[in-house]
């Protein structure tokens, strides 16, 4: 501990704040409970990112002003001075329409006023969806505005250096998408992003293949990118200029390019570690890795301790901690002898680069895996040999990219000449990736690790980094135990937790229905899975979700009827393709031939060799624990309404009944009752998002809930559910649960029956 106390000292200031924001839920936000929908902002502008019809303005050192304070309130809010000053804080984002903000000129250190809507950041619907609350708060973002008005200039200030760089980073990107022809072709939007680190332009389709294959890392400014480009840089100057003023000249440099890039978390990690590098070369000190590693984590988490939270703090820092701890002790595997013949031999030679190599991303794979897999909950099984061939040509894609884009200032013809080798090496990465993606199982969906799956991953991998350094034993039993404990690890990742208890979920997919039953045998159902509010429903909802939960299969996809807002994310789940795809091997769907959205699932099913079957009453499905019963419709069914065909289906372990009853109205419920197939049931899915048409009186007392989930979207345009609905649930001692208010709902049922509920905002997230 003595030879590394900054490491230490880092690991000990890490601990610290996992333990007060984990364990005993400090937030280390400031309290925004005195600040109005309505304000005036003022701030400093900082940047600005453009994506498609939205602008976001990033503002720091920003006064909020309420606007419309309540009289009884107007003596608390305001200051000394007699301003409604309501709240400080240092940095927020606004949101404006691109139209609204073209034409307006700003630079970093410019003092602006807008009127502006607090918005809040959108947090996690679901399990497993991305938190956009979380996401931005750990990058120091306190708050999201929606600006209501134009942007006022209020002071002229500007930031020269900060400028400057805003500046020529707008000439590059402009240089790299005339290069290519135009915004968005070619490899205009990679270089842009491996340059600048702007991934605005990026296709999500070419990011998705890229994070797939485990090598996403090479599209943002990491600290591949600051090592690969310092280090050229010094080695230039120092060829051409004294020690000094090299170390000066490449620091300064670098300094400015992490700014040019944003001043991510990563960024700034390997730009103080280079600048640490430099100077021991400088001062001729040995330079030790994990002691600037801690130095660095040290000051950034002073800054703003949230970004330990952050996985792309995790995934950079823990990528070194794979460097400086595990690859020295992987590399006691080559004996010195055989070091020693490699250098003499050239055959040899090469074959031990290669070996250094693989150690050296088997070393950053192994460190960082629960991150990727609790930031992902999938293993991109070929992402440590992927990077053997990505991580070597890095270096010149980056060279290529960087005099391409300054070349292209000045010259279209010389741009593109130092462009075409990056721009075939990236061609290469993108052949590899696609063909990686067509492998079979070259992705693992794992689920999340929970935490106590972490604590002994990370036990084990010590326990191997002690025993490499402390016990000295021959090469052949060194390498057994070193297989024992891997294969220990891959027990850790991989080995499945049974449970005796039955898991019902509702998913919050706002206006529509999302069922997922994961019966105490393993088999998985998924009753519809759609939505006529959120586009792209599999994508951004349903997919993390699922894959949350480590499911790759789901046994039964049982459709209610083939309604926009019960298929859109099934449609998309079957259309899905590559590696880390969820199979699905059986549909479910109430035959309605003439219409045109059973006709397209029942296309898309074929098409991805799901087996389509119809579903009627009288159906069972039984898997050992559980059994559904088809209540309705009949085989011979017709109606004019597709929500009449909805399948009705209850649920049985044990002494525990559900009844699932898709979009039926008053008529099909009292076929229902009447037919007597419909017994008292623990728990009800309400029919129709809660429409005063469906959950009749006569219904109810039939069903005699306990429980009543209804899930429907926030404020949808159809005031679901009905206030008459409620009140008959609430007639019969139902207690309701809503998605648009809690979001996911899920059910945990053992087997006497006991049942727990556990709403998003009590779920472990």
């Amino acid at each position: 501990m003595r030879k590394r106390p900054l490491f230490y000292g880092a690991v000990l200031f890490a601990l610290l704040i996992f333990f007060l924001g984990k364990i005993i839920k400090i937030d280390f936000r400031p309290d925004l409970s005195g600040l109005t929908d309505q304000v005036v902002l003022t701030g400093e502008f900082m940047k600005s990112e453009e994506a498609g019809k939205k602008v976001s303005v990033y503002l720091k050192n920003v006064n909020c002003y309420a606007v419309g304070i309540p009289k009884e309130n107007k003596e608390k809010a305001e200051d000394q001075n007699g301003k409604n000053l309501r709240i400080r804080l240092r940095k927020i984002l606004l949101t404006m329409e691109t139209e609204t903000y073209q034409g307006i000129s700003l630079l970093p250190g410019n003092r602006v006023q807008v009127k502006a809507k607090r918005t809040g950041f959108r947090s996690a619907r679901n399990d497993g969806n991305y938190d956009e609350e979380a996401y931005y708060n750990s990058l120091g973002v306190q708050e999201k505005f929606q600006a209501e008005g134009e942007i006022a200039l209020v002071s002229r200030r500007v930031l020269p250096v900060r400028a400057a760089m805003q500046f020529l980073r707008k000439k590059l990107t402009d240089s790299l998408e005339n290069l290519a022809g135009g915004e968005g072709e070619g490899h205009a939007a990679i270089f842009t992003a491996i340059v600048t680190g702007d991934r605005s332009s990026l296709d999500p389709d070419t990011k998705e293949l890229y994070r797939k294959s485990g090598i996403a890392h090479i599209l943002a400014i990491s600290g591949l990118h600051i090592s690969l480009l310092g280090m050229t840089l010094f080695s230039f100057f120092r060829k051409h200029l004294p020690l000094t003023a090299a170390v000066i000249f490449s620091g300064f440099v670098m300094v400015l390019f992490c700014v040019m890039s944003g001043e991510s978390a990563s960024a700034v990690r390997a730009s103080i570690m280079f600048l640490l590098r430099i100077a021991a070369i400088r001062l001729g000190r040995k330079f030790d890795l994990l002691s600037a590693l801690g130095l660095s984590a040290i000051l950034l988490l002073l800054h703003n301790p949230g970004l330990l939270f952050y996985s792309g703090f995790q995934l950079s820092f823990g990528a070194i901690l794979g460097i400086g701890l595990l690859l020295p002790a992987f590399e006691r595997l080559l004996s010195p002898r055989e070091r020693e013949q490699g250098h003499r031999i050239r055959g040899k030679a090469l074959a031990l680069k290669a070996a250094a190599l693989f150690l050296a991303s088997l070393s950053v794979t192994l460190m960082t895996l629960p991150v990727i897999i609790n930031s992902y909950y999938e293993v991109p099984v070929f992402s440590v040999l992927l990077n053997l061939i990505v991580v070597p040509v890095m270096g010149m894609v980056l060279e290529s990219g960087v005099f391409s884009a300054l070349a292209g200032i000045l010259s279209l013809f010389f741009g593109r000449l130092f462009l075409g080798a990056g721009a075939y090496l990236v061609s290469l990465i993108e052949f590899l990736c696609a063909v990686v993606d067509k492998i079979p199982f070259s992705i693992v969906i794992t689920g999340r690790m929970a935490p106590g799956r972490v604590v002994i991953y990370y036990a084990v991998l010590f326990v191997i980094l002690f025993l490499s350094f402390r016990i000295r034993i021959s090469r052949m039993k060194s390498g057994a135990v070193f297989f024992g404990l891997g294969l220990v690890l891959l027990l850790i990742l991989f080995a499945g937790t049974k449970t005796n208890k039955l898991r019902i979920t509702f998913f919050d997919v706002d206006q529509g229905d999302g069922i997922l039953i994961e019966s105490p045998s393993g088999t998985v159902y998924l009753i519809d899975g759609g939505s006529s509010t959120v586009s792209d429903l599999y994508r951004f909802r349903l997919e993390s979700a699922l894959k949350y939960r480590g499911i790759s299969k789901i046994d039964y996809l049982l459709i209610s009827h083939p309604d926009t807002d019960h298929i859109s994310g099934v449609l998309e789940l079957l259309e899905d393709d590559g590696a880390g795809i969820i199979q699905a091997k059986n549909l479910l769907v109430p035959s309605i031939p003439e219409n045109e959205n059973y006709q397209e699932l029942i296309y898309a099913a074929e098409k991805a060799n799901v087996t389509a079957l119809p579903i009627h009453s009288g159906m069972v499905i039984d898997d050992g624990s559980i059994t559904l019963n088809c209540l309705h419709p009949e085989k011979d069914f017709t109606s004019r309404d597709s929500n009449a065909y909805s399948v009705v289906l209850l649920l049985s372990f044990d002494s525990f009944r559900a009844v699932f009853s898709g979009d039926i109205g008053e008529e099909e419920e009292a076929e229902i009752v009447k037919a007597g197939v419909l017994k008292d049931c623990d728990l009800l899915k309400v029919a129709h998002h809660g429409s005063k048409s469906s959950s009749s009186a006569g219904f109810l007392k039939t069903a005699d809930p306990e429980i009543a989930v209804i899930s429907a979207g926030v404020n949808n345009r159809y005031g679901h559910p009905h206030q008459e609905v409620l009140k008959r649930l609430e007639a019969v001692g139902a207690k309701v649960y809503l998605t648009a208010e809690q979001g996911e709902i899920r059910a945990e049922i053992d087997p006497l029956g006991t049942i727990t509920m556990i709403t998003k905002e009590a779920s472990d997230y």
